[in-house]
C-alpha cells in the first residue's frame, strides 16, 4: 500500500515536470527523494527537494521553473491533506458521536479551514492576487534591494502566467488533486491495516484522524520527520477511540517502517540512481583538470593556472586519492552545488567534488 503512495506520487510529478522530460520510474526516484530521504532531515523536507531539484535542472529545466513545480506540488499536497483531514473532522464527530463538548474545537476548526480552503482556491484563479503576494513580499526586502512596485507587481503576474501554464486545464488539475488524494488515502491506509492486524476494530476515520494529528509533528523544527512525536500522538489518538495503547504503538511503529524508514533507504539509493538519466559531464578542456584548477604560478605571489598537462605531486596524488571517494556523497556535493545550497567552506567542498568527478576519468 505504501509503494502504491509513491507509485501515485511520481504519476503527479511527471505531470507536473511533463511527460516529455521525465520517465515513470525516474518520477517515482523523485517522489523518493523528496519525500523519503527529505523527511529523514533537520530541515524537511528542503534537502529532499534540493536533491531532486538539481537533477531536474540537470534535464534541462530551468531553477525558476523547478521552483514552480515543487511549489505547486507541495501546494496540491497541504490544500488536499487539510481538504481530507477537516471533512474526516466532521465524519468522526457524527460517525463516532464523541460528546460533543469534547469535541466542538476540532469541529470548530474542521469548519474554519474547509472555509479558508474554499476562499483561497477562489483567489488563486486571479492575477491580482498573485500580483498583491508579490508585491507585499517584496516590500519585505531591505530599501537596498527593494524593487519598485511595477516590477513586483510584473514578476507576480509572471509567476501567475507559469503556473497557469504548468497546471494545464481544469482536467489536468482535477487528475493532479486526484493523485495526491490517492497518495495520502493510500499512506493512511498502511496504518490502518497496521491497527487492524494488532487486532483492533477501528474505522477507516479514526486512521485519517490519526494521521491528521500526527502531521503536525513533522514541523517541529531539528525534529527529523517528527521522530518520536508522531509515535506518541497516534496510539494517543487510537486510545480515545478504545485501542490499548500497546497496540496503538505498535500499529504506530509498523507504519513508521513502512511509511517512512523503507522510503528513506530506497530514496538513498534513488539519489544515485537518477543518474543514469542524465549525460555525464564533459569536460570543456578535453584534457587536464589542470585547465580549470588554480595553482600558485611559479614566480608570483597569487593563484593562476598551470598549462595542461604539468600537474603538481599533491595534485596527482588527489587524483589518485578520488577513486577511493564514496560516490554517493560526490553525488550529494555536486546537487547542492547545482542549486547553490552549500554557502562558504560546505560550497568549495562541493565545488571540489564536482571538479573530481567531472575531469577525471
Amino acid at each position: 500500500i505504501e509503494a502504491l503512495s509513491y507509485v501515485v506520487l511520481g504519476a503527479r510529478y511527471r505531470r507536473l515536470v511533463g511527460p516529455d522530460v521525465v520517465r515513470p520510474v525516474e518520477a517515482v526516484e523523485i517522489g523518493l527523494v523528496v519525500s523519503g530521504v527529505g523527511l529523514l532531515t533537520p530541515a524537511s523536507p528542503a534537502a529532499g527537494l534540493a536533491l531532486a531539484g538539481a537533477h531536474l535542472h540537470r534535464r534541462g529545466l530551468s531553477r525558476r521553473r523547478v521552483t514552480m513545480v515543487f511549489g505547486l506540488a507541495e501546494w496540491f499536497s497541504t490544500r488536499v491533506f487539510l481538504l481530507l483531514g477537516a471533512g474526516n473532522l466532521l465524519v468522526v464527530a457524527v460517525v463516532e458521536r464523541d460528546p460533543l463538548s469534547d469535541f466542538w474545537p476540532f469541529l470548530v476548526a474542521g469548519v474554519v479551514v474547509l472555509v479558508l480552503l474554499a476562499v483561497t482556491a477562489r483567489l488563486a484563479t486571479r492575477p491580482t492576487a498573485a500580483e498583491w503576494v508579490s508585491r507585499v513580499a517584496g516590500s519585505l526586502r531591505r530599501p537596498a534591494h527593494r524593487r519598485s512596485v511595477a516590477d513586483r507587481r510584473a514578476s507576480g503576474a509572471a509567476w501567475y502566467l507559469e503556473a497557469r501554464e504548468i497546471l494545464g486545464t481544469r482536467q489536468h488539475r482535477a487528475v493532479i488533486a486526484s493523485l495526491t488524494a490517492v497518495a495520502v488515502l493510500a499512506d493512511v491506509a498502511c496504518l490502518w491495516f497496521a491497527v487492524l492486524a494488532t487486532g483492533a476494530h477501528v474505522g477507516f476515520d479514526v486512521a485519517l484522524l490519526a494521521i491528521t494529528v500526527a502531521a503536525g509533528a513533522v514541523f517541529v523544527p531539528l525534529v527529523p520527520g517528527g521522530l518520536g512525536i508522531v509515535e506518541a500522538a497516534i496510539p494517543a489518538v487510537f486510545h480515545h477511540f478504545g485501542v490499548p495503547y500497546s497496540d496503538g504503538l505498535a500499529a504506530a511503529l509498523v507504519y513508521r517502517a513502512f511509511g517512512t524508514f523503507v522510503p528513506a533507504g530506497v530514496g538513498a539509493f534513488a539519489i544515485v540512481g537518477l543518474r543514469r538519466y542524465v549525460p555525464s559531464r564533459s569536460n570543456p578542456n578535453a584534457g587536464s583538470i589542470i585547465a580549470d584548477w588554480p595553482t600558485r604560478s611559479p614566480g608570483r605571489g597569487r593563484l593562476g593556472r598551470a598549462s595542461p598537462g604539468q600537474p603538481s605531486g599533491a595534485l596527482r596524488r588527489w587524483r589518485a586519492g578520488r577513486a577511493l571517494a564514496p560516490v554517493g556523497a560526490r553525488h550529494v556535493a555536486e546537487d547542492l552545488l547545482d542549486v547553490g545550497a552549500a554557502p562558504g567552506p560546505c560550497r568549495l567542498l562541493a565545488r571540489s567534488a564536482h571538479h573530481l568527478s567531472a575531469h577525471t576519468p
